[in-house]
């Protein structure tokens, strides 16, 4: 009964001392060290490993600038995944719900919902060529070595929009529509398709160890379109193009 006593004691001192070492502003520092790409802050934090974690005012900033800012984030880590070597972190706020695990083997599981978020594309590498923010819902699925991820792309505002040099007018898709599967060095985009009043867009291809096989094919309702006189060579049949792209990531 001693022992027993013991390893309760020692058990109640480990979740203590996670409760009090796994404050909100640790995980924090350990997100911005553990990456490059963003920086993430939050106006407050409060909560613990024990309860739960809670951050006002989160924001995302690349170069200084913020590129996504979500009101509140509600975050958990499961105890009982914890002590059988996993660790599962939920994640619960008005934009963003589910759920992010890594097992003992190294493993990545997870599974989000994304309604309403503010999407931008200098969050990510994206050529400066097509650049654009909107509204983003969808769902994504990581499984071990892979990531899929079906969204919809709503009341987008073009700041560029580039095809081989050409510039093409601001307004000609308002909204997207697609999927994209990536499976260790490799993106695969199976279809995203740009909408407007002006016309339909839809890039398909891949992206293989920073190379890309990619198309953009262009449906345009008015075949008259000053825009489309440099991407002639191109065209397969009146009002329809398609177009390689060189995407260097």
């Amino acid at each position: 009964m001693k022992i027993l006593y013991i390893l309760i004691a020692v058990f109640v001192l480990i979740i203590l001392t996670l409760h009090f070492w796994l404050s909100p502003g640790y995980l924090l520092d350990k997100i911005n060290e553990g990456q490059h790409q963003v920086s993430v802050r939050a106006a407050g934090a409060e909560g613990g490993f024990l309860t739960e974690y809670g951050f006002r005012n989160v924001k995302l900033e690349r170069a200084g600038r913020t590129v996504l800012e979500i009101d509140n984030i509600k975050a958990n880590i499961s105890l009982f995944k914890l002590l059988i070597g996993s660790l599962k972190v939920g994640i619960d706020s008005e934009v963003v719900k589910g759920y992010l695990e890594l097992t003992l083997g190294g493993n990545l599981w997870g599974e989000f919902n994304i309604k309403n978020l503010p999407f931008d594309t200098e969050l990510f590498n994206i050529p400066q060529e097509v650049s654009f923010k909107g509204f983003i819902e969808g769902k994504l699925k990581i499984d071990e070595e892979s990531a899929l991820f079906e969204f919809k792309l709503n009341n987008l505002i073009w700041r560029n929009f580039e095809i081989e040099n050409n510039k093409l007018p601001l307004d000609l898709f308002d909204r997207a529509k697609g999927g994209i599967e990536i499976v260790k060095n490799e993106i695969n985009i199976k279809s995203i398709g740009f909408e407007g009043e002006k016309g339909y867009a839809r890039l398909v291809g891949s992206i293989k160890s920073g190379k890309s096989d990619l198309f953009i094919e262009i449906f345009s309702k008015n075949f008259t379109e000053p825009y489309l006189i440099p991407f002639y060579e191109f065209r397969q049949s009146q009002g329809y193009y398609k177009i390689p792209v060189n995407i260097k990531l």
